[in-house]
């Protein structure tokens, strides 16, 4: 069980209001086009590969943001 402090649980926080978290685009969700859904995801998936704060989410939700959103999203 990793560690878990005010500053990871702030860091994990972080990712939930990304800019770059397709949950948070509710255009997206109602276009339904999956070219657009495609290339949201592979922006987001770069954009959190190269994150500081992915870490801290891992520590707390166990899987990565690209991996929990992307499946709230679907």
């Amino acid at each position: 069980m990793p560690y878990i402090n005010r500053k990871v649980q702030e860091n994990a926080f972080k990712c939930e209001s990304c800019r770059f978290n397709l949950v948070n685009d509710f255009n997206l969700k109602k276009r339904n086009d999956e070219t657009i859904i495609k290339a949201a995801k592979v922006t987001m998936w770069a954009s959190c590969k190269i994150c500081p704060n992915r870490k801290d989410f891992e520590k707390i939700y166990g899987v990565e943001p690209v991996t929990y959103y992307s499946s709230l999203f679907s």
